[in-house]
């Protein structure tokens, strides 16, 4: 299996129902990008069932430009708290979150102090970065 894949979560569980040599055990980092579009094209099913065929132990990531209660659900399958800790939920992100990103990576970007920027199609919707 190569080392990165880029396919909607149909074509990835497609592949994993009807190939055998394919599976996700070595799998360390779940991408899902335009979450928001992912669910309004109805791949909501296909996204919880790749998620629960995931190691445990792999990292995931989660773009939306947009948040809608579906992608706050999704959200709560993806980032899994302890049920003793449900009631602390916003705490628990914002500590992962701090801890994760000690920068501002947009900020670095624009100040020159990196030279790439990898991001959804949200910079296309009008960065204020001259240059780009």
């Amino acid at each position: 299996m190569p080392d990165i894949v880029v396919a909607t979560p149909g074509r990835i569980i497609g592949h994993l129902r009807n190939s055998m040599s394919v599976d996700l055990d070595d799998l360390a980092v779940l991408i899902l990008d335009e979450a928001d579009r992912l669910l309004e094209l109805g791949f909501e099913a296909e996204i919880r069932e790749l998620v629960r065929l995931c190691p445990k132990r792999r990292q995931t990531m989660l773009f939306s430009a947009t948040m809608s209660e579906q992608v706050d659900e999704l959200i709560k399958l993806v980032v899994r708290i302890r049920r003793a800790r449900e009631g602390n939920q916003e705490a628990v992100l914002l500590a992962l979150c701090s801890k994760t990103f000690t920068s501002k990576a947009l900020e670095l970007f624009r100040t020159e102090e990196v030279d790439f920027l990898i991001s959804t199609n949200v910079a296309a919707r009008g960065l204020d970065i001259i240059g780009v």
